[in-house]
């Protein structure tokens, strides 16, 4: 790497860093710093939410996928993304919205000890909270090892440094500091993606036409579903990923919804993200589907995206799409922390605090704090990812296992359709779930399709047939249902005060 490139990804962080210190002049108050007092314009919450919804895995993991099976990435991944980031937006953004706008909630999770009970919220909090802590983890560890690759850099000490700017940021600026960072980073990806397109594409004009040269390509490299990506792993991951990008799996994407000054706002935001994940990937992808023309023969298929980097991109360039690397998995990991702060500031904290306490749940310095305590954490978990072995491995398998589980009864219970379920369906729907992920993934193994769609499935019926035959009688969780289906929401003010954020 030149000093061109060092000195772009030096000032890509210094931006970040600087974008991060005017966002905390925004923020007064926890409603401030979880959910930007929900005064995030819609395409700022639509962009932010894109850019929270994945990591530098994309140029890795998936890398490798559209390296053997070409356009099939698209189709079980972007596609997916695509549809259930919109069925997101239409059916459950409103909700989301509505849990600021009526009943002043700041936490993805503040609403569940209402429709359900305290301990049900005590249980998603910390599952959730104990397993994305080693999950962020992973993501420092990946940046880690792919920056290492382009500079043979420790992996130490690039997870110390990308680690703590982007601690820096996300501690002091809270949700408005991802969301405008996020801009920034979004920027950074679109010039260094397109960037990379471009250099593919100009190569493979020298070798004929570029249509002509990419039909050399196996047949099967433009087959939707082809080896393990079957149309039943579409299925399961169209399933999956809407939970997620609805914001029930990733309870970062349900702070966006929420960070928005209407319903309307909040549906907007959604259907921007979704036409985002639909055409942007097409880009995205395009270098990593044709580098086997490239790049032939890789022993390491992860390896696709970084050297088609190093063989076409000239000084300069490779600093771009390396900051685009940080960028996707800053803006991932800093979402995740501000979410999982709000769910430990919010809702596992108060019940154990003492009731003189109990205010200092309402003090955005304690949100900073507990911040950069998560943060600090997943980096350290991350510095010493080598002595798990594989048990961070182990323990991101379960996290998503686990976390579809609790995504179900979730998002089901912010729909009036479902109001019968109660806090005895939740629980005992997430319990079957688990033991149906235990089954198919340990006692009788299966395809992965099946380990991935089969707790969700279970979860789902148990959680609707159980609230059919045992249907729940809490009053208070009927009302406070209906009440998020009025569409007239009232402004969030910007004199909202730091009490009025509890309900």
């Amino acid at each position: 790497m030149s000093l061109f490139d060092w000195t772009i990804i030096g000032v890509y962080l210094l931006a970040v860093c600087l974008i991060g210190w005017c966002a905390m002049l925004r923020v007064r108050n926890v409603s401030d710093y979880f959910t930007g007092g929900s005064r995030i314009p819609w395409w700022l919450a639509g962009v932010s939410h894109h850019m929270a919804g994945y990591s530098a895995v994309v140029f890795v993991a998936y890398a490798a996928v559209a390296y053997q099976y070409g356009v099939a990435i698209y189709f079980w991944w972007a596609l997916t993304v695509a549809f259930g980031t919109a069925v997101g937006a239409m059916l459950f953004a409103p909700k989301w919205a509505n849990l600021v706008l009526r009943r002043r909630f700041v936490s993805p999770l503040e609403f569940v000890r209402i429709r359900y009970n305290i301990q049900t919220q005590q249980l998603f909090g910390w599952v959730g909270a104990i397993l994305k802590i080693f999950g962020t983890g992973a993501k420092w560890a990946a940046i880690g090892s792919l920056f290492h690759f382009y500079t043979g850099f420790s992996e130490v000490y690039v997870i110390l440094i990308v680690g703590c700017v982007t601690l820096l940021y996300c501690t002091i600026g809270g949700l408005w500091a991802d969301s405008l960072t996020g801009l920034w980073q979004f920027l950074v990806q679109l010039i260094a993606g397109l960037a990379m397109a471009v250099f593919v594409f100009a190569y493979l004009s020298r070798h004929g036409s570029p249509l002509a040269v990419i039909g050399t390509l196996p047949r099967s490299h433009f087959e939707p579903f082809v080896g393990p990506y079957s149309a039943i792993f579409f299925v399961s991951y169209l399933l999956i990923n809407t939970l997620n990008y609805s914001g029930g799996g990733n309870w970062d994407l349900a702070q966006r919804f929420m960070s928005t000054p209407s319903v309307r706002s909040s549906r907007r935001a959604g259907l921007l993200s979704s036409t985002l994940y639909a055409f942007w990937p097409v880009v995205l992808f395009f270098p990593m589907v044709v580098a086997p023309l490239i790049v032939p023969s890789l022993g390491d298929p992860q390896k696709a995206y970084a050297a088609l980097t190093v063989k076409l991109l000239p000084h300069g360039f490779l600093g771009l799409v390396i900051a685009s690397f940080l960028a996707h998995t800053m803006a991932f990991t800093a979402s995740d922390a501000n979410a999982i702060s709000a769910v430990i500031t919010r809702d596992i904290l108060p019940p154990l605090l003492p009731e003189s306490k109990k205010a200092l749940a309402d003090h955005v310095q304690t949100a900073r704090f507990v911040t950069f305590i998560y943060t600090a954490l997943s980096i350290l978990i991350a510095i010493n990812a080598r002595s798990f072995g594989g048990v961070l491995g182990l323990i991101v398998v379960w996290f998503e296992a686990l976390i579809g589980t609790i995504a179900v009864p979730l998002l089901f219970g912010l729909l009036p359709a479902f109001r019968r379920s109660g806090s005895a369906s939740a629980t005992l729907s997430c319990a079957t779930g688990i033991v149906a992920f235990v089954a198919v993934k340990y006692v009788i193994p299966q395809p992965v399709a099946w380990i991935v769609a089969t707790p969700v499935l279970v979860t789902a019926i148990i959680y609707v047939i159980h609230g059919l035959i045992f249907p729940s009688v809490d009053a208070a969780a009927k009302a406070f249902l209906f009440d998020l289906l009025s569409e007239v929401t009232v402004e969030h003010s910007e004199n909202t005060s730091i009490g009025d954020a509890r309900a």
